[in-house]
This record gives structure tokens, sequence and C-alpha cells, in this order.
């Protein structure tokens, strides 16, 4: 039921998401979440509840990339740019939190 969907709007990044989760957690004496987010946030988002001792259960909201078999060369074209954009993203995501010790 959507009563049950608590939506955490308060942080600006992944790792204060889950600080802000985990005080909603605590105020509503609840100990587990499902986490829902574009599949490929999920490890990052999960590898930081598990950091902050948060039970989390994850779910994908999107699959943004063909289950296909595409050579690694075909997106490394304009058309495919914003993907690419993502994907150093999140890579270079988990290596700053890795590295900072947030996860």
């Amino acid at each position: 039921p959507s009563h049950d969907i608590i939506i955490e709007n308060r942080s600006a990044d992944t790792y204060s998401n889950g600080v802000e989760t985990s005080k909603i957690l605590n105020r509503l004496e609840l100990k587990s979440v499902l986490l829902v987010s574009h599949d490929y946030h999920l490890f990052r988002l999960v590898s930081v509840f598990k950091k902050l001792g948060i039970e989390s259960y994850s779910f994908s909201a999107n699959q943004s990339y063909p289950k296909t078999s595409i050579p690694w060369w075909r997106y490394f074209d304009w058309a495919n740019f914003n993907r690419i954009q993502t994907i150093f993203h999140e890579y270079f995501g988990l290596l700053s939190y890795k590295f900072s010790g947030l996860i």
C-alpha cells in the first residue's frame, strides 16, 4: 500500500541517503528497508547501507542496458554517451567511497 512507502528526500548523495534513511528507520523503529534505485546504482547503494549497519533489500527500478550481447566498442559513439558517462560516474563513485571508507 502507498502508506507503507517512505521516500527519503533530504539527502544530496548516496552516503547521506543512508544516514538520513537510518534516522527514519530509528524513528519508526523499523529494522530493514527495501531500496529502489537504478540498476547501475544499486551496488554502491547497498554497500553504503551495509557499512551503516542497515539491513536492506534491493530492487531495480529500471533496466538501463539491453540484455543482448553488445560488443564493448559499440558503446563508444555519441548515441551511447550518456551510458558511458553513467558507467564512469558509478565506477569513480565506487572508488571514491571505497578509498574514503564510506563502503
